[in-house]
């Protein structure tokens, strides 16, 4: 039965283990960006039924670029003609709408995914060990009919089923 416990708490484990390590992926790849591109002020040209913004904003050379946002949501929390900040990279073409939807929300929901992910597994697995070292400290029935325990002097007393 623990053998089985120990199986249904791995891949929670490991799931849990993974989107954590995602939201630091996507943490550290944000604050890179952030750390390199220029701030700039953008309009929103574009706020589709599908809710995914594009900002439309000038590059150094004055050039208009367009941008389109990583979440979509329904209704579009933009208007069109809306001013909104930009990080944008124009060596790259990268750019990270300066809201709170597109800074968050994927980090956040990630990020409890895997936080309850680990949590289960990691407590269905100690719960898991705890039961097999009690079960080792306070006897235990074998398959073969012998039950160990142990006595107030700590001495195994071995008994026939």
């Amino acid at each position: 039965m623990s053998k089985f416990r120990l199986l249904l708490a791995t891949p929670f484990l490991l799931v849990g283990i993974g989107l954590l390590i995602g939201v630091g992926v996507k943490v550290s790849e944000d604050l890179e960006l952030i750390e390199r591109a220029q701030y700039v002020s953008g309009v929103v040209v574009a706020a589709p039924d599908n809710g995914v913004p594009v900002v439309e904003l000038r590059d150094d050379a004055g050039r208009p670029v367009r941008v389109a946002g990583e979440i979509s949501t329904s209704p579009s929390p933009y208007e069109v003609g809306e001013s909104i900040g930009v990080y944008f990279d124009p060596a790259t073409g990268e750019s990270l709408i300066d809201s709170f939807v597109e800074r968050w929300f994927v980090i956040l929901l990630l990020g409890g995914f895997g936080f309850v992910a680990t949590a289960i597994g990691a407590g269905s697995a100690l719960a898991v060990l705890r039961t097999r070292r009690r079960q080792h400290h306070t006897g235990f029935a074998r398959s073969d009919g012998v039950s160990m325990t142990r006595n107030s002097a700590a001495n195994d007393v071995v008994r026939r089923m």
